[in-house]
């Protein structure tokens, strides 16, 4: 009986490893077919990453996550499928895979909060004379994200083995990034002033929005290396990567990329002090994030002018001065409540009348807002904002690994400044994962209380 129960055993061990080594070989090849697919636009390997994807997908839903998360920072650097872009069809299959674990039940998390975004930009949608569907799926699609992430009931070390894998491909990730900024960069020149991409596809503003929250993830991951469970080797390999996602943004030539990456910065020292851990060593990442953008940029005159702040002074903030005044002046005002629709099509066309140039969006959290959504949508937006922040306080004690999500969500706000950043998916993944760590840290809290009670 008890050689039966040992055989049984033996024969069940046998069947996860190879069960994990195809897993694996599927990961490996859905992640190289991604990252080729940065220069070689090739439709072909987006077919063969979506086929992939599904077979994941149907073994283990959970293991698809971090390469939704890759895709997400950047909708437009991956080749698409059938016109979509790689996180559109992700999601669709998270969303399948969440409602064949949960066997179709799905429950409702946050359900008035996210009703509100929800409608206030259906009726803006309906109001605009553009109507940009993209846009107003985008929306959608994002409000969902979180809704799947915090169905697919994640458990505490089910987190951690989350956020060690997205760590994995993120850093490969910029392994090629790297390989790919020696052998090919883009080069972006407007005005005698560089901005620096890896590829054509993306702009040097995307790239630095994808390059800060890898470089926020790494800082979270330095920041709770004894919660994940880290070795010294591993915490070493981690803070190699940061410091080439640190180069990487210097490189990139983005003032907001740099901006967001000092806030994310402020608030990482601020919360290893809430935790009376070493100072010491938050002020020395300061020290070392400083001393690689004044390498990097001083060797670089064409990112040191762009960096001239007596220059953008006089240019307005690169023409944008211009712009949020008009907006200030005739359109908020006239489309105060809903405004002009979801999306930069329609902030431009409402701009355009006003200027005889061709005119850009004002790319800022704040006015462009103002101007696409109106005061409704703004107030639906900005009070989820405020709650996911409130809850990376809260939470900071029982669930430390929230400040991972947390640092990334803090830069993309602060990114903000100067980009339409709200209905970026990779925020709205942000949030989802601080949803979960805030659930998990939730149920940990009743269960302290009920053994409090029962003590």
């Amino acid at each position: 009986m008890a050689i039966d129960q040992g055989i049984r055993t033996k024969d069940i061990n046998m069947c996860s490893e190879n069960k994990n080594s195809y897993l694996v070989v599927l990961e490996v090849s859905l992640l190289l077919s991604m990252l080729i697919s940065i220069k070689l636009r090739i439709f072909a390997l987006g077919h063969f990453a979506l086929l992939i994807a599904v077979w994941i997908t149907l073994v283990d839903v959970k293991r698809l996550i971090p390469f939704f998360f890759l895709a997400s920072l950047a909708t437009d650097l991956f080749v698409g499928v059938f016109g979509g872009g790689l996180p559109r069809a992700f999601e669709l299959l998270l969303l399948i895979g969440m409602l064949l674990q949960n066997r179709g039940k799905v429950r409702l998390f946050d359900l008035g909060a996210l009703a509100f975004i929800c409608g206030a930009v259906t009726v803006s949608f309906i109001l605009s004379e553009t109507r940009s569907l993209l846009y107003f799926m985008s929306v959608i699609l994002d409000v969902a994200a979180v809704l799947i992430m915090v169905n697919l009931n994640l458990s505490s070390n089910a987190l951690k083995t989350l956020f060690k894998r997205i760590c994995r491909i993120f850093s490969i990730f910029l392994l090629f990034a790297c390989v790919y900024m020696i052998t090919d960069p883009y080069l972006l020149y407007r005005g005698g002033k560089l901005s620096i991409s890896i590829s054509p596809f993306i702009n040097p503003n995307t790239f630095s929005q994808m390059i800060v929250q890898i470089l926020a993830f790494m800082l979270g991951c330095i920041c709770t290396r004894k919660d994940l469970g880290f070795s010294r080797n591993q915490i070493r390999w981690v803070s190699v990567m940061a410091l080439v996602a640190l180069t990487l943004l210097a490189l990139s030539g983005s003032r907001s990329g740099y901006f967001a990456a000092l806030i994310g910065l402020a608030f990482m020292m601020a919360f290893r002090g809430s935790y009376k851990r070493s100072f010491g060593k938050a002020v020395f990442i300061l020290l070392v994030f400083l001393s690689v953008f004044y390498f990097v940029i001083i060797n670089i005159p064409a990112l040191e002018d762009k960096l001239n702040i007596f220059r953008l002074v006089e240019s307005g903030g690169a023409g944008r001065m211009a712009i949020i005044e008009a907006e200030l002046k005739y359109i908020i005002p006239n489309h105060l409540m809903f405004g002009v629709g979801i999306g930069t099509a329609s902030e431009i066309e409402a701009l355009s009348p006003y200027f005889n140039y061709r005119v850009f969006s004002a790319t800022n959290i704040v006015f462009s807002m103002l101007t696409q959504i109106g005061l409704v949508g703004s107030l639906a937006f900005w009070q989820y904002f405020f709650r996911t922040f409130l809850r990376i306080i809260n939470a900071r004690n029982l669930m430390p690994l929230i400040l991972i999500p947390g640092l990334m969500f803090i830069v993309a706000i602060s990114q903000g400044i100067a980009e339409n950043i709200f209905y970026e998916r990779f925020l709205w993944n942000d949030i989802a994962l601080i949803c979960v760590c805030w659930k998990i840290g939730d149920i940990v809290s009743q269960g302290l209380a009920e053994r409090v009670l029962q003590l």
